[in-house]
């Protein structure tokens, strides 16, 4: 704590993943902060409150970037039995609120405590926000979903983990956010299809679908690349329809030629970089790559 209170000048701040109490926050003095990052902050019984972050908030009108994901006490509720007053219910209130007033932020991971409200008090902070994460804890329906191409009109940057989503979801996502360049759909819950991913995505450069495209097919695959051409990260989780048999260049490498793919599809679980794969030299390496899992012909086409 006695390094916190001498930090006035300090600009970032990283405490993910560790032991922390409120009087750490509390202690600290600092008023140029730009990015925070308390992610997965723990003590033996609970983990930071939204009054204490609050406090830094207040302070730093100058921060960008946020990362409360994992913070549970955002929405524990204080029980009015053990004396404490009512307004300590809407910890989580104090911290929208504050952030909404004072700050522009332009990047920010959440979770737990965090829903319609939030979204609603957070729209002044979120005018420059390019990059967005929601995580676990995070009661944004799909109706709210809809609205964050409103809301964060220069989102470049999204990820959802366990977010209700449907095709109207991803669609509405897909064609208002015009700068998007990473989209990243991870265990969510819903039902999506091929038709909400067969749109022209140009700027897209990084894609993950991770649990929530079982359907997927080698035709649903070349389907998805044709729309988005100049992707050079691609993450597929449980696609088990897909077949590792056929030759990897007839999936995806004529639409996205220097794509990093990961696929897990079945039994199957394979890493590879497409780039010129008609040159012999990534022909060479595709079959030390791939194999056994994937079938190569014998010459190079």
């Amino acid at each position: 704590m006695e390094l916190m209170s001498k930090a006035q000048t300090l600009k970032s701040l990283v405490l993910r993943d560790t032991y922390l109490i409120d009087d750490t926050l509390y202690s600290f003095s600092g008023i140029s902060l730009e990015m925070l990052d308390v992610s997965n902050t723990m003590v033996s019984q609970s983990n930071i409150s939204g009054v204490a972050l609050a406090h830094i908030v207040h302070g730093n009108p100058a921060l960008k970037f946020l990362n409360v994901r994992g913070c549970k006490n955002l929405i524990q509720l204080e029980s009015k039995s053990n004396g404490a007053d009512p307004s300590s219910s809407y910890f989580h209130r104090d911290l929208c609120t504050l952030l909404g007033k004072k700050c522009k932020l332009e990047e920010i991971a959440l979770g737990w405590g965090f829903s319609q409200f939030s979204l609603e008090t957070l729209k002044p902070a979120f005018v420059s926000l390019r990059a967005i994460t929601i995580g676990l804890g995070g009661s944004f329906s799909e109706d709210l979903l809809g609205l964050l191409p409103q809301a964060c009109p220069l989102l470049e940057s999204i990820v959802l983990y366990f977010q209700l989503i449907s095709d109207s979801i991803v669609k509405n996502i897909i064609a208002y956010l015009r700068h998007l360049q990473a989209l990243a759909l991870c265990y969510c819950l819903g039902d999506i299809s091929i038709s909400s991913l067969c749109f022209s995505m140009p700027n897209l450069k990084k894609l993950r679908l991770e649990r929530v495209t079982p359907w997927m097919t080698n035709d649903d695959l070349i389907i998805l690349t044709q729309g988005t051409e100049n992707l050079v990260e691609l993450s597929l989780l449980g696609c088990r329809l897909l077949n590792p048999g056929q030759h990897c260049s007839d999936w995806v490498s004529p639409f996205i030629p220097d794509c990093s793919l990961h696929v897990e599809c079945g039994d199957f679980l394979f890493s590879t970089l497409f780039c010129e794969l008609n040159s012999n030299y990534c022909y060479n390496n595709a079959k030390q790559l791939l194999l056994p899992f994937i079938t190569i012909p014998s010459s190079a086409p």
